[in-house]
């Protein structure tokens, strides 16, 4: 208890937050795994580009998918 009370001040101190609080929606929350369903079922078509324009959309940046060496 000493030591979470500690933690606290020492967040407060530092006008760090204390607490964390959600604020997102079931709404959102539907949506959002709704369009990374769709950026995945992209990418496992193949179509690399299709997935980093849906990436984008959503405001992320697009992981670089490594190329298979044609002689390996």
């Amino acid at each position: 208890m000493i030591g979470a009370v500690a933690f606290d001040k020492l967040r407060l101190a530092g006008k760090q937050p204390t607490s964390v609080t959600q604020h997102g929606s079931e709404v959102n929350l539907k949506r959002l795994a709704k369009e990374f369903a769709t950026i995945s079922e992209a990418g496992q078509r193949g179509s690399n580009a299709e997935a980093d324009r849906l990436t984008r959309r959503m405001g992320g940046t697009p992981i670089p998918i490594p190329r298979r060496d044609k002689d390996a």
